[in-house]
This record gives C-alpha cells, structure tokens and sequence, in this order.
C-alpha cells in the first residue's frame, strides 16, 4: 500500500487541495513533517517539489524509498535544537494529543516557523459520535496524553501566537462498529460513502479536526 505513495500525482495533488488553499505555492518550500511515520505524506509532499524533512523518533523502511527527501531521528525534545525561522510549513498530524507538553512543543513550532509560515494540524475530535456512544478514543489509547474538541484546539493554537485561518472536521466513525471494522469499511467501500457520513454528520461531531493557522509576519 505504501509504495503507492510514491509515484502517484493524484494523491499527491488530492492531498495538497484538501489541506492547503489555491494560492499556495509548496514547490521549493521548505516543510517539515513532525512525526512523519513511515512517511507517507513525505512521499506525496515531495512529488510536488517541496524540500521535505520528515521527522519520527525512529526510523522507517520506507524512508530510504522517497527520493528528494530528507530526514532525522528525535522527539518534541527536539524541537528546541531546529534554528529559527526554518521551515515554511510544519505539519503535525495526529502527533499533539501524544506530547507530553503540547504547549512548549507549539511555541517552539512558531520560533521555528518563518514569519508568515504555516501550520497544519490534525487531531482527534473528543466530541467525535464513536467517543461519544462507546466511551472509547478513535486513536490508540497507548501512549495517548489528551484529547480535543475544537474549542480547546482554537485556544491552544491561539496561546502560542497563531492566526488560525481554516478550521475543518471530517471523517465519519460509526458508533456500531468497532474501529478496526470501521477501517476496514473504509477501505473497502466507495470514496463517496464516508464523505456522504461525514457530510450528515454534524459539524462539531465528526472524528478528526483540521486547522491550518499561521504565523503572521511581526507588524501585521
């Protein structure tokens, strides 16, 4: 499944309008994945010729399958070793809600982010229908620090200086299935099922919340 990531430009350009705007250039952009994984969005980033960084706290076979990318071993304790102004764009998906401090951890992604930088985050909704009719997290519970809604996302980001521009939910967990089983459902029927769920599911219950903010430049 993962070698598909990699030489596939419909992913590539799907994943880039479903997360930044129109009027955003990635090709030459410095952007690092923070809690990268196996790499997946690294994969697709790099296609579209951004300078790419992906970062775990350990390493990945299929890292030294991506080529034009780049990257390196570390954790949040990390983040204070990254220089200033580094990066264009950092991406933290599904990575806050395991930190043990989310907050050092977004103060030190806005010194590392350029003035006008982007951060694009994605964390599970704790207001999410599944959570909400079983008592249990739509993530694994293993090594999980919190959990989300929006309002706390919002106030979060804003703290540590952030402009957030977009805020979005998506995907649809049914409550009647255990997650494995809802995985497997989605991989095995049609696109346009779930994004019919997640379209009738309502706004703040749907399982997983968006925010593109950025750091805006001094002055401004």
């Amino acid at each position: 499944m993962h070698e598909n990531y990699l030489n596939n430009p419909s992913w590539a350009y799907d994943f880039r309008n479903k997360y930044f705007p129109n009027h955003m250039t990635l090709e030459n952009r410095w952007i690092i994945d923070f809690g990268c994984g196996r790499g997946r969005h690294v994969a697709l980033l790099s296609q579209l010729g951004a300078k790419i960084v992906g970062m775990d706290i350990k390493s990945h076979e299929f890292w030294r399958k991506i080529p034009n990318a780049y990257f390196m071993l570390g954790s949040d304790k990390e983040l204070p070793c990254i220089k200033d102004n580094a990066f264009d764009i950092f991406l933290a998906i599904q990575l806050l809600e395991y930190l043990e401090d989310d907050h050092r951890a977004l103060d030190e992604i806005f010194r590392i982010l350029k003035d006008g930088g982007w951060l694009l985050i994605q964390v599970p909704n704790k207001k999410n229908l599944y959570t909400l009719f079983r008592g249990k997290t739509i993530v694994s519970e293993i090594n999980l620090k919190r959990y989300y809604d929006i309002i706390e996302i919002e106030n979060l980001l804003k703290r540590s200086g952030f402009a957030i521009e977009r805020l979005w939910t998506e995907k649809f967990y049914a409550p009647l299935f255990p997650i494995p089983v809802n995985y497997f459902l989605e991989i095995l029927l049609p696109n346009w099922t779930e994004k019919m769920a997640s379209r009738f599911t309502p706004f703040r219950y749907r399982g997983l919340i968006n925010v593109l903010a950025q750091k805006k430049k001094e002055g401004r």
